[in-house]
């Protein structure tokens, strides 16, 4: 499986469910068929694994509940607000943040059951992810 998609197929066996996303739909659909290719179509056909395109992030889906855990491969130069309306309570959000030639960071946000926001740095993602539970 192509790196891009690995930590969603990965957040697909440890979930349940998981939503792959990206703007390209080149990337999209050869992800789908690295995915195919070894093996784990079941996931896709099953629905486990889904692959969408979007353009903008955090666009919302009819049908898609509050995501427990949020992985954001690419970088951005700020914090992903749009994201974090998504993000179920509680829920975790991992994301590489600051400007690429000044070294971005990865940072771990959570959201606690009463919807309270915190925000720290992390050196060793995304291990951070496997700390939650993905219940819901």
């Amino acid at each position: 499986i192509n790196a891009e998609y690995m930590g969603t197929v990965i957040m697909a066996h440890m979930c349940g469910t998981a939503v792959g996303v990206d703007r390209d739909h080149k990337i999209l659909e050869a992800a789908e068929s690295h995915i195919r290719n070894d093996g784990k179509g079941w996931m896709l056909d099953s629905g486990a694994l889904k692959l969408r395109r979007s353009d903008t992030w955090g666009a919302e889906w009819r049908g898609v509940p509050p995501f427990h855990a949020i992985y954001v491969q690419a970088s951005t130069l700020r914090r992903p607000r749009r994201l974090l309306g998504q993000l179920a309570r509680p829920g975790r959000l991992v994301a590489l943040v600051g400007p690429t030639w000044g070294g971005p960071n990865f940072i771990i946000i959570d959201k606690d059951r009463e919807g309270i926001v915190t925000q720290r740095p992390s050196w060793c993602p995304p291990h951070p992810l496997l700390q939650i539970g993905c219940s819901g």
